[in-house]
């Protein structure tokens, strides 16, 4: 999982799980594929794996955020 989230994502300190996607404060991209916020599905994507060129765009001055994998967009 990739991803961006505030100061403000939960910790888990006893399991091991991932956090990013999973409240309104972040966004993740994960290897199977969706794009999740707010513990739900925003859009799907191919997912990727070992050996895969992951690229996270942020424009703080629009509000979008953009996901990349192998250089190929993952939408807006």
């Amino acid at each position: 999982m990739v991803g961006v989230g505030s100061g403000q994502v939960p910790e888990s300190q006893f399991t091991f799980t991932s956090l990013l996607g999973q409240d309104s404060e972040s966004y993740g991209l994960s290897y199977l594929g969706p794009v999740r916020h707010d513990a739900a599905e925003v859009r799907g994507s191919v997912g990727f794996c070992r050996g895969s060129i992951i690229g996270v765009r942020v424009d703080m001055w629009v509000g979008t955020l953009e996901f990349f994998i192998n250089r190929q967009p993952q939408g807006k």
